[in-house]
Formats: C-alpha cells, sequence, structure tokens
C-alpha cells in the first residue's frame, strides 16, 4: 500500500511545532506527537474521529511542564472494498 507522505509532499505540507512520528500497526499507521519529559506520569490526547493531533498543538505546551504527553492522530480503519464486495456476492448466492 502506498502512503501519502509528508516529504513527497512538501508543497502541501504544514509544519507544525512538533515533530510527528508514525506508529505502524500493520494495518494502520498512527501519527502522534510526544511533548515533556520520560519521567513525568503519561497523557494521552484522543482526538475525535477523523481528527488529528494538531487540534491538541496549543494545549500541549501547557501540559508539558506536568505530563509526557502524547496525542495521537484517530485511527480510522481503511475497508477493503474488493473483500466487501466478494463477501456481499457470497452471502446473495
Amino acid at each position: 500500500m502506498k502512503y501519502l507522505e509528508a516529504g513527497d509532499h512538501a508543497d502541501i505540507f504544514v509544519p507544525h511545532a512538533y515533530e510527528e512520528h508514525i506508529a505502524d500497526l500493520g494495518e494502520v499507521r498512527l501519527n502522534y506527537a510526544v511533548a515533556g519529559e520520560p519521567g513525568l506520569p503519561a497523557l494521552l490526547l484522543i482526538p475525535a474521529q477523523t481528527e488529528s493531533w494538531w487540534g491538541y498543538e496549543r494545549a500541549i505546551p501547557l501540559l508539558a511542564g506536568h505530563f509526557q504527553v502524547y496525542a495521537s492522530t484517530c485511527a480510522v480503519r481503511t475497508i477493503d472494498l474488493d473483500s466487501r464486495s466478494l463477501h456481499t456476492r457470497q452471502l446473495r448466492q
């Protein structure tokens, strides 16, 4: 599967205050940012569906003095349309 990479599209990429990391979980790739010291309690910020960690960008520095902040992008699972179509045809037979 080909992914849209920021480096491949520098003309549309918007820089952010925090480095973006990617966790490849197999079926999805989860984008996230980390701020704060590793010894502090962890705080996971999870945005609403279809949102990004970018929505927390202004809050992260306020929280990073008290927590190690992990701000993630909502993971949306993609559907394999070919498999779904095949499964639907099998059910109709």
